[in-house]
């Protein structure tokens, strides 16, 4: 674990869109000065997340996007990739396991802007977000305008190939987030075989989708937030957390 000293009474605020599961191990792993605003629309995962809740999480039952209204959440077999949007069979049908994504039930899941709700919940700003909503990750991006002002990094799973009818691709967010400042540093491969092929052979498959990292240029978190110490300094530990020292270090040498 890193030396988090400076984030004493200085906590990451840290939002989970599409918390099933609860909060990734490694936010533990790095630091113990976090905060975390988890969003769960499904049920059955919320109240998985609210029996294992903690003193620095708020738990929300609601799924975010563009506007505030209400959906209809396809339940999957594979409840993992729900989704306001319905798959798309005729592509998922050339790779083994597709059964996984047949709907075998429907929810209304109330929606709301990430905007909305850090106001309701009195949360001038957050440092990061990770964005896990099967196809829903541009509306939960254009529900955060003021938002993104003040966050620092991303983490979205976009996907490469439509498998749901009518969903954004990583294209999309990249046009979105080009005009805002967020940079792509950093994409983590998801390969998928095609259902003639061996699942334990060695070849990689087709690219379907992908976790990116985004950040924005430490000269511009400098240049917003020149007066604001606190946010510089979770913006050092934030790039060093995701192996970015040379980041890290310009904010330093700003501080020093």
């Amino acid at each position: 674990m890193i030396n988090d000293k400076y984030l004493k009474d200085n906590n990451i605020f840290f939002a989970d869109v599409g918390a099933m599961g609860g909060v990734k191990p490694k936010w533990e792993y790095l630091t113990n000065n976090y905060f975390s605003i988890l969003f769960e629309p499904n049920s059955k995962s919320y109240l998985d997340l609210n029996n294992k809740k903690k003193n620095n999480q708020i738990l929300i039952n609601s799924a975010l996007g563009s506007e505030k209204g209400k959906l209809n959440l396809n339940i999957c077999n594979n409840e993992g990739a729900s989704s306001v949007f319905k798959p798309n069979h005729k592509f998922l049908k050339l790779f083994h396991d597709h059964q996984r994504f047949n709907i075998k039930s429907n929810q209304d899941i109330l929606i709301d802007t990430l905007d909305n709700q850090l106001n309701n919940n009195n949360i001038d700003q957050i440092d990061f977000m990770k964005i896990d909503v099967q196809g829903s990750e541009l509306d939960v991006l254009k529900g955060s305008t003021s938002a993104l002002e003040s966050i620092i990094g991303l983490e979205i799973e976009c996907e490469i190939s439509k498998i749901y009818l009518n969903q954004p691709v990583l294209s999309d967010i990249l046009d979105y987030l080009s005009p805002k400042n967020f940079h792509l540093f950093d994409l983590k491969r998801y390969y998928w075989k095609r259902k003639n092929a061996d699942k334990k052979n060695h070849n990689k498959g087709q690219l379907i989708f992908v976790d990116a990292l985004f950040f924005k240029h430490p000269e511009d978190i400098i240049i917003n937030f020149s007066e604001d110490v606190k946010k510089l300094i979770k913006a050092y530990y934030l790039y060093l957390y995701y192996g970015y020292s040379d980041l890290s270090a310009i904010i330093l040498n700003f501080l020093i």
